[in-house]
């Protein structure tokens, strides 16, 4: 399974392949989440599982893609970045 893991920190927000040590800055969450999104559906394509973690400044997951489904993992009050 490819997991995509979308993060803030303070230049911005961040997107990775959990298990990997690049990652790509974005300047804003939807631009994060769109790439990561993009990334889980080129990997749905060629046949292979995929999810994307969204979290908080906090380090709390607060919401998860699977495929178009949406799942919220807890409140976002802590989505500032």
């Amino acid at each position: 399974m490819f997991r995509y893991l979308v993060f803030p920190a303070l230049d911005g927000w961040w997107v990775r392949l959990e298990d990997e040590e690049r990652s790509a800055r974005f300047d804003d969450f939807v631009s994060a989440e769109r790439r990561a999104r993009c990334l889980a559906l080129r990997a749905a394509v060629k046949g292979n599982d995929s999810e994307i973690l969204l979290f908080s400044g906090d380090g709390g997951a607060i919401g998860r893609w699977r495929g178009e489904r949406y799942e919220v993992l807890q409140s976002t009050s802590g989505l500032a970045a």
